[in-house]
């Protein structure tokens, strides 16, 4: 069931609300993201899909269009603040689905940490060195070099 402007529209994609939404976050400083996917929608006719959330179950008064995607990550959220998630799709004339089910969560609380480390080696010495962090949330990490070596090559 499709409305605009409270005018019930039975006629366009009926099955809309089969979709449902996962949850995931991360912190970037005092604010964070939270990362949702979520289903396509099986109508031929669906333009895109609409994100809504809020700070109570039930009242999602933000709104964010992502287009034709089934993935996106909500930014600028504040740590330990629980949000509430709902996901509509949309026609190409403006007629919103019932929203998905509600999901709720709150970004993390904390950069992931890498263990601290440095190593020495001998000239012309092949040394493995593995790194190791740890995450609040979790979430994969990964790994950047932030200054290189000067004299040797780096694998993997």
């Amino acid at each position: 069931m499709y409305r605009k402007r409270s005018l019930a529209v039975s006629s366009w994609l009926s099955l809309v609300c089969v979709f449902s939404i996962w949850i995931s976050t991360e912190a970037l400083g005092a604010l964070g993201v939270v990362k949702l996917a979520w289903d396509r929608n099986p109508e031929p006719s669906v333009a895109g899909y609409k994100v809504k959330y809020g700070l109570s179950t039930g009242r999602c008064t933000t709104t964010l269009d992502v287009g034709n995607v089934m993935t996106h990550n909500v930014p600028d959220l504040t740590v330990g603040t629980t949000y509430y998630f709902v996901v509509v799709a949309y026609s190409f004339f403006g007629l919103e689905s019932d929203p998905s089910n509600e999901v709720f969560g709150s970004p993390a609380s904390g950069r992931p940490t890498a263990n601290a480390a440095s190593l020495t080696v001998s000239e012309d010495t092949p040394q493995t060195v593995t790194l190791a962090g740890t995450d609040s949330a979790s979430l994969p990490l990964t790994y950047i070099i932030v200054t290189p070596p000067t004299r040797a090559l780096i694998h993997g």
